[in-house]
């Protein structure tokens, strides 16, 4: 599954590295979207991408895109970096902090189990010890008892933990060999997170908590968050310290800065556990419009107070 590309040999306009040398264009090269990284002929070394100077904007890219698959004839599909066409014949790359390109498509769980869990090999569970395949696109839900792995599975989807047995792929490659800067990448761009315990700074008001995970990618508008302040009925709480604020407010101040990132997959962890069947409602339509805008797929665990989203699988934990 890993996408093949083509580059140029050099243009007058860029100062590409000695790796772009080649003698005839253009050649094949392997892009591999987890590391970053580009393989190269055998003649070639394999190296990570020389930047682009000036780098690309983020609202060059549709046309980057149209041309190029109208260049190429066919349709291109690539992430982390942004494309160049140069002369009809091929591509340089620039990495743009912020902007996804690729898309992650699925989520594979071979038969994992919590390392706790050992000799419960014979649970009933639909998830541990199971071949589990979650796609980009859809919804699910895992609904369980208290106690049976829920937050745990969600902390080894989110990199925080890798105490199981099994593996875990995203789009065919294992994660647990993933350094801190893969990780990075993938929770800045391709997993947004909401975890049980909310993981708010207290100190900081209800806006700076969403702010300083927006700023990070500079996904959505102030104008947008204060939109969604407003939505969830905690538009006169923007400016008040987290501390002061129920659970409730809390837990909808964690879910805006939830949706405030670009992503493949929203994984809620108990999102509506403090909230009224109107706010749960109203949280459900916001996720499932974000993930609608975005083409993400959800994972929401559930002990009981399921978010009203519509799914395609529920797996029994």
């Amino acid at each position: 599954n890993i996408p093949q590309f083509f580059y140029p040999e050099s243009h007058p306009n860029d100062t590409p590295s000695p790796s772009w040398n080649c003698p005839t264009p253009p050649h094949r090269c392997t892009f591999h979207p987890i590391t970053h990284t580009l393989s190269l002929p055998p003649y070639h070394k394999t190296g990570t991408v020389t930047p682009l100077n000036p780098p690309l904007l983020h609202s060059d890219y549709s046309s980057i895109l149209r041309k190029s698959a109208e260049t190429a004839g066919r349709t291109i599909h690539c992430s982390f970096f942004s494309w160049r066409v140069i002369e009809g014949i091929g591509f340089f790359c620039n990495f743009v902090p912020g902007f996804r390109i690729f898309d992650m498509e699925k989520i594979e769980l071979h038969k994992v189990l919590p390392k706790v869990f050992a000799g419960r090999e014979d649970d009933n569970s639909e998830v541990w010890l199971r071949e589990v395949t979650l796609e980009r696109g859809k919804h699910y839900l895992i609904s369980a008892e208290s106690g049976t792995g829920k937050s745990s599975l969600c902390s080894y989807l989110y990199g925080f933990r890798t105490d199981y047995t099994g593996s875990i792929a995203f789009d065919g490659a294992d994660i647990r060999p993933l350094g801190v800067n893969e990780w990075c990448r993938l929770r800045s761009r391709h997993i947004a997170y909401l975890p049980q315990e909310l993981r708010l700074f207290p100190e900081l008001t209800a806006m700076e908590n969403v702010e300083l995970a927006n700023r990070l990618n500079g996904f959505k508008t102030r104008q947008q968050i204060l939109q969604l302040f407003e939505q969830l009925g905690i538009a006169d709480k923007t400016d008040s310290p987290v501390a002061r604020l129920s659970i409730g407010q809390q837990q909808r101040v964690a879910i805006i800065r939830t949706l405030c990132k670009p992503c493949d997959f929203i994984l809620l962890d108990e999102p509506v556990s403090h909230l009224d069947t109107a706010n749960n409602r109203i949280v459900a339509e916001m996720v499932t419009a974000e993930a609608l805008a975005q083409g993400a797929g959800i994972i929401s665990t559930s002990v009981g107070n399921n978010v009203m989203i519509a799914v395609d699988k529920e797996f029994k934990l």
